[in-house]
């Protein structure tokens, strides 16, 4: 047998991560706050703000509405919805030049 099966990180005894429960559950609190606070700030912008700062605010509300997705699939709930299978995932965009 090689060294590359014998170490292989897939096998269901290994771990693929060394973090602890409670710094899982910390990231995913952090990454909840974040999307509520940027939600907040991009209603806020909507309302009264620059389209560029309301932009970003959204932008930054996707990034860890990611985040909090993947960690949730990856580490923490069995039968937690996949990432990528939201109903914009599979969307292209148009090439705006």
């Amino acid at each position: 047998m090689s060294k590359a099966t014998t170490r292989d990180p897939w096998i269901d005894k290994n771990r693929l991560y060394n973090r602890k429960k409670s710094e899982v559950e910390h990231l995913i609190d952090d990454a909840e706050a974040e999307m509520k606070v940027q939600h907040i700030r991009y209603l806020e912008r909507k309302e009264h703000g620059s389209h560029k700062d309301m932009m970003r605010a959204l932008l930054k509300y996707t990034r860890a509405k990611a985040v909090y997705d993947t960690v949730r699939w990856v580490a923490v709930e069995r039968g937690a919805p996949h990432p990528m299978a939201g109903k914009f995932a599979n969307q292209s965009t148009p090439n705006n030049r």
